[in-house]
Parts: structure tokens; C-alpha cells; sequence
């Protein structure tokens, strides 16, 4: 190390006599110049001298300002996101005045006395933000003129117009129990996972029309043990389905199932219709070949009549004194019934009106197990626009998937899926056609959202939804009341994000 140090020293010393010798022949050249020309040449050459030096100078403090200016244009881009995001959009002047100089000073970037302006236009629904700045720099200021620049961003609405959202809800017994508790009992309402899912949603539907450029088209998919789709079969008939193992519903024996009869409102004759798994055929890998194809193409999947059970997936129906249920069973789907049916929800086609939303998912009636991944396909199928005659969409037919339309597929679930209505399909087979879903979701340009009220960490829900939304902002774990709304507040913020577009 010493001798590393003295080396070092003695290349100083050697290097700091060269510089003086150098500095001595360029001071000598400069006074023999000056000595063998007239005065009046010696004074142009003083001129050009200081002319390009400064000329020298003010490139490098340009370049300097330059730096410094893209620095600005970075934080001020972040503002008018964070802006777009929050509940200060329409009013931006203030907080984005204080999240700049706080994110710059952060930065530890020293540009003067900034006075940023931020405005918002409500027509076009962008945000604009403008600061002048003044580098510090070398030379100018002087002689040269002070550098002085302007930054300016704005930020634009990422979707203006219609936005398709798909809202996928569990609806099964456990949204009974306590929102802000993990026991696992029933309580009255309000304090019930589903009354704080009820309230989730509206908050949602608030923040998404604050921004008056964006009109939801919402459909809304409840499910437990399955999707209930007897009103759908009441309005297509019996065409567009079949029966276990592709037999007619007549070679079920369902003849006196009358569509006209059967409503989910009102299961006159005690009887409703589930879906089950619809797809072509489980690859190698475990993965399944998913079907959008609409039912004209490929029938879905339903009743079954043999063997008659009684079905009692949760112990808590033996615990808390409800009753078991009669049910159909076989190998693609269920068929409720008996007096102890209760209506379950069915699907809501797309609406653009807002209230109509609320209300219905007000309307819950939780009860029964958790088959998610049925829930998420017939959510996706709601957005396909094939399938628009299908469902009948108050709101029209949904648009053409593509790199422009902005489709959304909200997921949420408050515990592990657990029901298979095909009797072939393990428990792993769940996830596999779960994530077999989400994959040809996201392959169609839809957005997936998914959240997971006390869901255990690390479990196989866990895992599927994290994967499920492909990025890690867009699923949420959450555990209470308040969490719950603050992520469907920040989907909704996401449907209406604003983007960089100066």
C-alpha cells in the first residue's frame, strides 16, 4: 500500500510539472504573438479569443441546461399521472405544485424558484402542466445572455369514449361473514363482505364518472357453486345448450322444463339452470383449449340428470343451521332443485346505467361454494362480440377486440375455488382452466383486475390472481372494509388513467 501511494504521489508530481511546462510554452507563444504583430492584431486576436471561449462556455452551459430541463420534463410527466390518479384532477394547481417541488427536491435536483402552473381543461379531460426554468450554468448571465427554458407536459385520457368492464363477484355463502373479521359465522347485514363489496362498487362507479370522457358499458357476473344462467336459458330456449355428454335436454328427460317459466327472479317451478366448463379440449401442459366461440358454434354445457344428491360443499351448513340443498349432478353441470331452492343471481348484461349497477349488486344473495373460474369465463364471455344476441346487452353489442378498445375484466373472490361442476376436474384442474382463462383474456387486449378479500397468502387463490392480472398493480389483497373500497376506488381510477401526449 505504500509503495502503491508514493507512485501514485510521483506520477502527481511528474504530471503537474508537465502541465506548468506546457502552460509556460503556451504563455510564451502568446507573448511573442502579441510582440511581433501590430496593435490592431493583437486586439482582433484578443477579440476572437474571448468570442470563441465564450462561444466555448455557453455550449457547455446549454448542454448543461439542456440535462437539467429533460430532468423537469421527467418529474413534471409524473405529476399530471399522480394527478390524473387522485381525487385532485379537476383542481390541480395546488397539489401539483407541492408533489413537483417535493418530487425535485427529493431528486435533489436544484433548479431555482419554480412556479409551475397546472390546469385542467373538463372538456377534453386533460391536465397541463407549465414551468419556466433557469439552469445554473457557467458563463452565461454575463456578456452571454441567461438561459432561460420552458417545460411543458400534458397528459390526455387514455380511453375517451365507451370502456367495457366485466365485474366478476363472488357471491358465495361466505360473503355472509364478517367484513372486518376473519371468524368464519354469518352476520346481518351491514356488516357483511357483501354489503362492503355493495359499497366498493358504487365508490367505483363514482370515481369512474367523474371523468366526464369516459361511459362505462357494465356487465355484471355474480357466481358460487357456478354462474347461474336460467334467465339466459329462458330467453335463447334450448338450442343453445346441451345436456351431459352433448344429449338433448329431452334425452335428460327435461321436456317439462319450460323456458317461459323459468326466470331468476322467479324460479316458478323450483328449478335453475348452472353453467358448467365450457372448453374444447386439456392440452398436455394441463392448460385447457378455451372456447369464445359463440353458442351458435359450440352448445354450452348444463344439466345432468343422475345421480339425484344432496349437496353440502361448506361445513358451516351444518354448523349454522342451514339446510342442504337437492342437486342434479353429473359430469358437465347441476341442476338445483326442491323446496329448499332458493334463487340464486344470474348475470347482468351490459348497461351504461350506473344506478342500475348498484342496485343490483344490492340485490346479492350469497350462498353456496366458490367456482371462480366458471365466474371469470362467462365474464369474458360478456365481452365478446359475438355473444352480444346472447345476452341481449341493454347497452348495445360490445366492440371488436383490438389495440384501441379498452375492455376490462374485474375478478374477486373472498376465499379459495373450490366447486367443479365437470366431476373429471381435480382441484388443480380448477386453477389450470382459471389461468387458461386469464391468459385468452389478456391475449385479446382485455385488462384484468383481480382482488382477493382475505385471501391467505401463498395459497393457490393467492397465486392464480396475482398471475391472473399479469401485473402486480393490478391485483389487490385485501383484508377489510376500507381496503376493500380503497382498490375498487383505484380500478376505477385506472379506466379513466391519463397518458403523456406533449
Amino acid at each position: 500500500m505504500y509503495f502503491l501511494f508514493n507512485a501514485n504521489f510521483a506520477l502527481t508530481c511528474a504530471q503537474s510539472r508537465m502541465e506548468d511546462i506546457l502552460v509556460n510554452k503556451f504563455t510564451q507563444k502568446i507573448k511573442n504573438f502579441g510582440e511581433s504583430q501590430s496593435g490592431s492584431t493583437a486586439i482582433m486576436f484578443g477579440l476572437l479569443f474571448t468570442t470563441v471561449m465564450g462561444a466555448v462556455g455557453f455550449a457547455v452551459d446549454y448542454e448543461r441546461a439542456q440535462n437539467e430541463r429533460k430532468i423537469v420534463q421527467d418529474h413534471l410527466d409524473a405529476t399530471l399521472i399522480h394527478l390524473g390518479r387522485s381525487e385532485h384532477k379537476n383542481n390541480p394547481q395546488e397539489p401539483g405544485t407541492q408533489y413537483l417541488l417535493a418530487s425535485l427536491d427529493n431528486a435533489k435536483v436544484e433548479i431555482g424558484n419554480l412556479k409551475p402552473t397546472f390546469t385542467y381543461d373538463a372538456v377534453e379531460g386533460s391536465i397541463t402542466g407549465r414551468v419556466g426554468i433557469t439552469p445554473r450554468t457557467i458563463i452565461s448571465g454575463g456578456i452571454l445572455p441567461k438561459i432561460e427554458m420552458r417545460v411543458v407536459s400534458k397528459a390526455k385520457p387514455k380511453v375517451v369514449g365507451t370502456v367495457e368492464i366485466a365485474m366478476v363477484l363472488d357471491n358465495s355463502g361466505s360473503m355472509n361473514f364478517s367484513i372486518d373479521s376473519d371468524e368464519e359465522r354469518f352476520v346481518s347485514p351491514p356488516n357483511r363482505r357483501a354489503d362492503s363489496l355493495q359499497e366498493a362498487v358504487s365508490d367505483m362507479f363514482d370515481v369512474i364518472y367523474s371523468n366526464p370522457n369516459v361511459t362505462p358499458a357494465v356487465s355484471v357476473i355474480p357466481y358460487s357453486t357456478s354462474v347461474d344462467i336460467t334467465d339466459l336459458y329462458a330467453e335463447n330456449g334450448t338450442s343453445a345448450f346441451q345436456g351431459a355428454n352433448g344429449y338433448s335436454l329431452y334425452g335428460l328427460g327435461l321436456s317439462d322444463f319450460n323456458p317461459s317459466d323459468v326466470t331468476y327472479q322467479d324460479h316458478k317451478d323450483g328449478k335453475g339452470v348452472w353453467a358448467a366448463e365450457r372448453f374444447v379440449n386439456k392440452r398436455g401442459d394441463g392448460t385447457y383449449n378455451l372456447s369464445l366461440a359463440n353458442p351458435g358454434s359450440r352448445s354450452l354445457p348444463i344439466l345432468s340428470q343422475t345421480p339425484l344428491q344432496t349437496w353440502c360443499s361448506y361445513r358451516y351448513y351444518y354448523q349454522y343451521g342451514t339446510r342442504c340443498i337437492q342437486v342434479s349432478r353429473g359430469p358437465n353441470g347441476v341442476w338445483y332443485r326442491g323446496g329448499y331452492f332458493k334463487a340464486y343471481n344470474g348475470i347482468l348484461g351490459m348497461t351504461k346505467n350506473a344506478q342500475t349497477v348498484r342496485e343490483y349488486v344490492a340485490s346479492f344473495e350469497p350462498q353456496g361454494g366458490t367456482a371462480g373460474h366458471i365466474g371469470a369465463a362467462w365474464g369474458l364471455y360478456t365481452l365478446v362480440p359475438s355473444w352480444g344476441g346472447f345476452f341481449n346487452h341493454e347497452a348495445g353489442k360490445p366492440q371488436e377486440f383490438s389495440d384501441t378498445t379498452e375492455k376490462y375484466l374485474i375478478i374477486m373472490t373472498d376465499g379459495e375455488f373450490n366447486s367443479a361442476q365437470d366431476s373429471s376436474m381435480s382441484n388443480d384442474d380448477i386453477f389450470s382452466y382459471f389461468s387458461s382463462t386469464c391468459a385468452i383474456a389478456r391475449d385479446s387486449n382485455v385488462t384484468i383486475f383481480t382482488v382477493g378479500l382475505k385471501v391467505e397468502e401463498d395459497t393457490k387463490t393467492d397465486v392464480s390472481l396475482r398471475k391472473c392480472a399479469g401485473e402486480t398493480g393490478r391485483y389487490f389483497s385485501v383484508d377489510d372494509h376500507d381496503s376493500l373500497k380503497d382498490a375498487f376506488k383505484k380500478i376505477g381510477r385506472e379506466t379513466g388513467e391519463l397518458r403523456i401526449s406533449s
